[in-house]
């Protein structure tokens, strides 16, 4: 064992020992040779790519020149209402995001730069899309206004509760008020 080991340092050194040095000249060969090389493989991958584009353009006229002339005015046909299919969707698209600004434009609110995720099948969908993100951006707009309130100390009270506060009554009914009911009140008033 300890000879194997005596034997891998001495190999170690022996190869630090046998770097060869390369000229000027010999590497400048070497870049040239890879450079040669590099140019034939990207003029192989050119052909190749070449040689299948006129394969296929040849299949192409095979199977242009099998198809009668039925077939090919049923294919232009074919393609005709795919266009015209595709032009009604976009006009669609667009009345319905024309839509969709008008009813944020009759609010004050600017578009959303998501507005497409807001457009629908129809003006009914988009409608309804629409009143929804006003109302949940409402309820943002309210949020932040309540902490914002809260942060600033200002008492923030959600809906009504079932007790009255000093607010609640009129200035007859607190003269009406015996002390002790008056201070109950008041007490809930802070």
């Amino acid at each position: 064992m300890a000879d194997e080991k005596e034997t891998q340092g001495e190999s170690t050194e022996g190869l630090d020992s046998k770097v060869e040095t390369v000229t000027i000249e010999q590497f400048q060969e070497l870049q040239k040779q890879f450079a040669e090389t590099k140019k034939a493989q990207s003029g192989s991958d050119k052909t190749v790519t070449e040689l299948k584009k006129l394969l296929l353009e040849r299949e192409k006229e095979a199977d242009e020149a099998s198809k009668t002339s039925e077939e090919k005015f049923a294919e232009r046909i074919k393609a005709l209402e795919v266009d015209k299919e595709q032009a009604i969707a976009e006009k669609l698209k667009a009345d319905q995001r024309s839509l969709a600004i008008q009813l944020l434009n009759d609010k004050g609110i600017k578009a959303p730069g998501y507005l497409n995720r807001l457009l629908g099948k129809d003006a009914e969908e988009t409608e309804s899309l629409i009143t929804e993100y006003m109302e949940e951006r409402l309820s943002v707009e309210l949020s932040v206004a309540d902490k914002f309130a809260k942060d600033n100390g200002r008492k923030v009270n959600k809906g009504k509760t079932d007790v009255k506060t000093l607010d609640d009554y009129s200035d007859e009914e607190i003269d009406n008020m015996s002390t002790v009911e008056f201070q109950k009140v008041q007490e809930r008033s802070k």
